[in-house]
């Protein structure tokens, strides 16, 4: 069974993690329409050439449960991450896509971590 987009993102975060070289840490959380949503990632668009505005895609995915599990139809959080080992350059800042809508996040914005 394939990953499918999460219903909605709510919030995105990034850090540049102190290392040589720099990393961008990048995380998302969002919601599901039940429970036993599993194995959530943040996946990159594909680009031919860099962005012209600097903003980074990634969709935000996860497992659904499988359609003969028996699941609580409850709204539930999920959360996913990502490192980049290598910051492009001209990154400016990250924009998660789910199903309902998306969020976008400026580096300058960002925190520095150990």
């Amino acid at each position: 069974m394939d990953k499918l987009k999460v219903d909605s993102v709510d919030s995105v975060e990034l850090a540049i993690l102190k290392s040589k070289p720099p990393k961008l840490s990048i995380g998302a959380s969002g919601r599901v329409p039940t429970a036993g949503w599993s194995a959530s990632e943040l996946v990159p668009f594909v680009y031919v050439q860099s962005p012209p505005d600097g903003i980074y895609d990634f969709g935000f995915v996860a497992q659904p449960p499988r359609p003969d599990s028996i699941v609580a139809k409850v709204v539930s959080s999920i959360s996913a991450s990502r490192v980049l080992e290598k910051i492009p350059s001209g990154l400016r800042g990250v924009r998660i896509h789910a199903s309902s809508n998306k969020k976008e996040t400026l580096l300058a914005r960002s925190k520095k971590r150990h």
